[in-house]
């Protein structure tokens, strides 16, 4: 219970143990560096004024273990820095196989790719309320219902695979349609994001309201869809 604490910078640190944090009400700003590799149970619980957290590689932060979701202080942070610079559209590193944590509730992000080595990614985009764009790679086995859950302006997901790829891995089949992301569209065999993301500017995205996924997206003069 620091209550007079501000600012923290833990950037030779390696090790958060549980609690270190716990209800220290004015903390604003949270630094971590390269060797951080765990943060313990609860070890930013009620830091509810945290607004920026500063981080200086990427892949190292997606390798970090936390204990539980609110022991991560970007939980209730609105803003994450990679070596001084806004992160929005997020590229999760190459090499990164599990992504676990590390970006739950954040403000900042708008769009997020993953690598094509990534294979788990579990609840580490929930509570995201910005979040517009996912691009999964088709490297993905298990994607956790959880993923995108209160994600309420996530508009498309990119599946780099085919159709029965997706319905293998898609974590919102039925029962586990809850947690489905309400207002997103999945497309698969997404080849070329950049193009047909700027294509789908133009267009009105209720056109695809009521559809699981949509396949096959080919770009050109013209857009066609083959479902």
């Amino acid at each position: 219970h620091c209550e007079n604490l501000t600012t923290v910078d833990l950037g030779r640190v390696g090790s958060i143990g549980k609690y270190t944090f716990l209800h220290c009400s004015k903390l604003e700003s949270v630094t971590v560096g390269p060797e951080l590799f765990f943060i313990g149970w609860n070890a930013f619980k009620g830091c509810e004024r945290i607004r920026d957290v500063y981080i200086s590689d990427m892949t190292k932060w997606c390798l970090v273990e936390v204990e539980g979701l609110e022991s991560s202080p970007v939980i209730y942070a609105e803003n994450l820095y990679l070596n001084g610079s806004l992160v929005e559209n997020l590229v999760i590193p190459k090499g990164i196989t599990k992504v676990v944590s590390g970006f739950a509730g954040l403000p900042c992000i708008k769009t997020v790719m993953f690598a094509d080595t990534v294979t788990d990614i579990s609840a580490a985009f929930q509570g995201c309320p910005n979040l517009t764009t996912a691009v999964i790679p088709a490297s993905v086995k298990n994607l956790s219902n959880h993923s995108f859950y209160e994600c309420p302006n996530l508009k498309t997901i990119y599946y780099q695979g085919t159709q029965a790829q997706w319905e293998a891995i898609d974590p919102w089949k039925e029962n586990d349609s809850y947690y489905r992301p309400a207002n997103a569209v999945v497309i698969c065999n997404e080849q070329k994001y950049k193009e047909v993301h700027d294509a789908l500017d133009s267009y009105d995205i209720k056109v695809f309201a009521g559809m699981q996924s949509v396949c096959d997206l080919v770009t050109g003069d013209n857009i066609d869809i083959v479902l």
